[in-house]
Order: C-alpha cells, then structure tokens, then sequence
C-alpha cells in the first residue's frame, strides 16, 4: 500500500463512521416514519419493502466494507497533517447532507419509493454503526487510533490506506 505523503491529511476513521452511520440510519428511519403518516400505505405494504432492502443492502454494505477489517494499518508517517475533530465531523456530514437530498426526492416520488430508499439508507447507516463499533474495540485493544487517509473528494468510500498513532494524550504531545 503506498505510503502517505505529508500533504495528504488523514482523520480519525471512528469520528467518520459514528457521524455518517448515525445520520444515515435516522434518514433512513424518516423515510420509513414520511411513508407511514404521509400515505394511506398499510403498515404492512411499508415494513416488508423497507426490511427487503434493509437485508439485501445490510449483505452488499458488511461485504464492501471488509477491506476495513482486513486492510493493514501503518504508523502515520511525519509531518502528516491529522484534521481536527470538528473538521471531520463537517466533513461527514456532507454525506449526510447528500442522504438527505435524496431523501427529500425518494419521499416525493411516493410512499414505495420513500420505504425503498429508507430500507436502503438505514442499512448503510447500520453497517457503518457497525464498523463504528468494531473499529473502537479495534482502537482499545491495540492502544492506538485508526486514521484514513482522506479522498479528494468529500464522498469517496472506503480502500484508503489506514495509519494508527497512539491514544495516549501524553503520548501524542510528544
């Protein structure tokens, strides 16, 4: 895996999981709620369509995000710069901000629609709930915390390389 340049930022991955995944499950959530109370859609014709895609998106999302869990990490190279916190949070909730675009257009196109969208957008929003949690174990057993090397792009997925550093304060002063 190439090495990071120094001009080449990195951020801490567990902040983008936490953000993105909790924003994309509560939109997702919002679609199936806009569909139940905005329509004459039977429960019923509402819940089986969002739990579908739920399950099939949930399988595509825990396959495509296992380069996480088997990519190597490396120590951050010198004088890269790491973002601040509240920087990545803005970061990620560009995604959100994108969800929610396309939130408003699956509900205005219809229930059908909206439940579909929800389904899928909550089970991305679980994986990476899920990656969250995984990749916080990961950080407190290792003693260090996972960086990703940040895209050009504010929407680029996963494949970047991952870089660690300790969690200690103390350590990181130094």
């Amino acid at each position: 895996m190439p090495e990071t340049s120094p001009a080449r930022r990195v951020a801490r991955l567990s902040s983008e999981l936490k953000v993105t995944g909790l924003g994309q499950f509560a939109l997702g959530l919002s679609c199936l709620v806009a569909a139940l109370t905005g329509s004459d859609l039977e429960p019923v014709r509402a819940v089986i369509p969002f739990l579908v895609a739920f399950v099939v998106m949930g399988a595509f999302s825990l396959y495509g995000s296992r380069w996480l869990r088997l990519a190597e990490t490396h120590p951050v190279p010198a004088g890269t710069p790491v973002e601040e916190p509240a920087a990545t949070t803005r970061r990620s909730l560009v995604k959100v901000a994108v969800g929610l675009v396309l939130v408003a257009l699956a509900v205005s196109l219809g229930p059908v629609f909206a439940v579909v969208f929800g389904g899928l957008l909550c089970s991305v929003g679980t994986a990476e709930l899920r990656d969250y949690t995984w990749l916080r174990d990961r950080e407190n057993a290792s003693g260090r915390e996972i960086l990703r090397e940040l895209g050009r792009f504010p929407l680029a997925g996963g494949g970047r390389a991952l870089y660690t550093r300790p969690l200690s304060e103390s350590t990181l002063a130094t």
